[in-house]
């Protein structure tokens, strides 16, 4: 089934594609489409950290600067998740 909404996403961008900065969108779909089948919540940070900063770029480069905040934000809250629930547990367990 997931296989289908990536097809979709990349069809839907092929048609809509414009020039080269065009491809983010289609990359952002595609990464956020597998970040929903993922089991380790360290694995679906990441993936949204990746899809954050793609829209970021896209966003800012659009010109659509207040989008473009919000999806930098969006990529600092998933770092600040990352260091907390993974980062900062993997120094702990060193630790000891």
């Amino acid at each position: 089934m997931i296989g289908i909404y990536i097809v979709i996403s990349i069809i839907i961008g092929l048609i809509t594609f414009k020039i080269y900065i065009d491809i983010l969108p289609i990359v952002s779909s595609i990464l956020y489409t597998l970040s929903i089948v993922q089991k380790e919540e360290k694995n679906i940070r990441r993936i949204l950290l990746v899809n954050s900063v793609s829209w970021t770029i896209y966003e800012f480069m659009s010109m659509a600067y207040t989008a473009g905040i919000s999806d930098a934000l969006m990529a600092v809250s998933a770092l600040i998740g990352m260091y907390r629930f993974d980062l900062k547990k993997e120094i702990t367990i060193t630790q000891k």
